[in-house]
């Protein structure tokens, strides 16, 4: 009965992480490949051997657990008659965007935190009732605190007026997101060419062999 109750107690944190869960969670096409931020201005490219299928779309968590990270989305081999120095000079302003994107991964990373560590704790010692009404404040504050930096920064980041609103009016109306604003403000990013090249450019020997072995498989795989 006691352990129903702590259960039952604990059931808006269960929902958060769902719907956190939720809000990673990525379907890409076939042709698609998702890279992850790595310390350094690296990138791990994301692509399975045999991926989980819904539909035509493959299905893909990454960075469950690292809300600090962004995660872009490219084109697996992009097209061949893109200029290489248009390619540089946009992964010049990527780099710069994911710079800029410091405060966002500190704000996330605490509002983690206050979900998933501190609400569950707060719950079990106080109430539900309780813990969520000392958390308000601190959440809400994040959110606040995220929209005006989404504001002061748009320019910084790459995101048009719509997109900076739309982002801001997300942290201030549902403050948990914030949770994931780093991969918010990456899904918005505009990546260009081949993302298979641009993973090898930043990533080392070992994940590179993987990388292709995983692209031989596939490509092994789609031909039979």
């Amino acid at each position: 009965m006691f352990g129903h109750f702590l259960a039952f107690e604990q059931t808006i944190w269960i929902v958060a992480a769902a719907l956190y869960v939720l809000d990673v969670l990525r379907a890409i096409a076939p042709d698609q490949i998702l890279l992850e931020e790595r310390p350094g201005l690296r990138l791990r490219a994301v692509l399975a051997r045999r991926p989980f299928e819904w539909g035509r779309r493959h299905l893909y968590l990454v960075g469950v657990l690292a809300p600090h990270r962004g995660v872009l989305l490219a084109s697996q081999w992009g097209a061949a008659s893109e200029p290489a120095a248009e390619l540089e000079a946009q992964w010049r302003v990527l780099d710069q965007v994911r710079s800029a994107m410091r405060p966002f991964r500190v704000l996330a990373v605490v509002m983690f935190a206050l979900l998933f560590v501190a609400g569950p704790i707060a719950t079990q010692s106080i109430g539900a009732a309780s813990s969520i009404l000392w958390l308000a404040a601190p959440a809400y504050g994040l959110g606040l605190v995220s929209a005006l930096l989404i504001a002061l920064r748009k320019g910084r980041l790459a995101l048009s007026p719509a997109q900076a609103g739309a982002l801001a009016l997300e942290c201030l109306l549902c403050p948990p997101y914030v949770a994931n604003l780093p991969k918010k403000i990456c899904a918005l990013q505009q990546v260009h060419g081949s993302g298979i090249a641009a993973a090898k450019a930043r990533m080392g020997a070992q994940d590179c062999a993987l990388l292709e072995e995983t692209v031989r498989f596939r490509a092994e795989e789609e031909h039979g």
